[in-house]
C-alpha cells in the first residue's frame, strides 16, 4: 500500500511537470524529460521517486512563472514519435539552432499518471490520497491499481492505430506542436507498430511528419549524415532558417 501511494504520487506529479511543458515558451526540453523519467521507469513504487518528482514539479514551475526557458530562441515546436536513438541525441540539439523546441513524446506518457478528461484532454491522474482512500486490505489497493493502469492513455499505444492517432493529435494540440518528427524504430517493436498508419493520419490532418529510419540502440542502422540533412531540409520545408549566433 505504501509502495502504491508513493508511485501514483509521483507519477502525477510527473504528469504535471509534462503538463507545465505546455507554456510558451517551453521550460524543459525533450532532451532533459528522457533524462527526468527514469525514476518513473525504474523506482516509482519508492520515496526516493516520489520526493523527486515533488522537487522536480517545484523546479518547473519557478521556470514556468519566471519564463526560462529550454531553447531560448523558441519559435517553433515540434513532437516526437518513438525512442530517439540513445546513441545520437545530438539530433535535438540540431533543433534548437533552428529556434525548434521538441516539447515531448508520446513514448513519456506511458511513464507518467494521465488521465483523459470528457474532452480528451490529458490531465494528472487522482491518486488515493487525493480521493480521501484508505485501503483495508491488500485486495482493495491491487483492485484500485488495476483500475489505475487501466484508465491512462500511455499503454494503448500498443493496442491499435486508431486511439493512437486520437492521443497523438490531441496531444500535439494541448502542448502547442505544429510538426512531428517520427523515428522509424526498429529497436522497439511495440512503439512501432502503426507508424505508416500514424504518419498518413498526420498528413491527412494537415501536420508536417518527417519519418527517419533508425535504432535507438544499434549505430549500425542508422546513417547520421543523412539524418542530419533529412531534418535540415524539413525546418526549411517549414520555412525555418539557422538562428543567428
Amino acid at each position: 500500500v505504501e509502495a502504491l501511494n508513493y508511485e501514483c504520487e509521483g507519477l502525477s506529479d510527473f504528469a504535471r511537470v509534462l503538463i507545465l511543458n505546455q507554456a510558451i515558451p517551453a521550460p524543459l526540453d525533450m532532451k532533459a524529460l528522457l533524462t527526468l523519467y527514469a525514476p518513473s521507469a525504474l523506482i516509482k513504487h519508492t520515496r526516493e521517486s516520489r520526493d523527486f518528482y515533488k522537487m522536480l514539479l517545484e523546479e518547473v514551475q519557478y521556470r514556468v512563472d519566471n519564463s526560462i526557458a529550454a531553447v531560448a530562441t523558441e519559435r517553433f515546436r515540434v513532437w516526437h514519435d518513438n525512442v530517439p536513438p540513445w546513441f545520437f541525441l545530438q539530433l535535438l540539439r540540431i533543433l534548437e539552432t533552428y529556434g525548434v523546441a521538441c516539447v515531448s513524446s508520446f513514448y513519456l506518457f506511458a511513464f507518467a499518471g494521465f488521465v483523459q478528461d470528457q474532452d480528451g484532454n490529458c490531465v494528472p491522474a487522482p491518486t488515493p490520497k487525493s480521493l480521501g482512500l484508505r485501503f483495508k486490505c491488500r485486495e482493495d489497493a491491487v483492485r484500485f491499481y488495476a483500475q489505475w493502469l487501466i484508465d491512462r492513455p500511455g499503454f494503448d499505444m500498443y493496442s491499435w492505430a486508431g486511439r493512437k492517432t486520437a492521443h497523438l493529435l490531441k496531444q500535439m494540440e494541448q502542448w502547442h506542436a505544429g510538426a512531428m518528427i517520427m523515428h522509424l524504430n526498429r529497436g522497439c517493436e511495440g512503439l512501432a507498430q502503426y507508424q505508416l498508419e500514424l504518419q498518413s493520419a498526420m498528413l491527412a490532418a494537415g501536420v508536417p511528419v518527417l519519418a527517419y529510419e533508425g535504432n535507438m540502440a544499434d549505430k549500425r542502422e542508422l546513417d547520421e549524415r543523412q539524418v542530419v540533412d533529412r531534418v535540415e531540409a524539413f525546418m526549411e520545408s517549414l520555412g525555418l532558417t539557422r538562428c543567428e549566433k
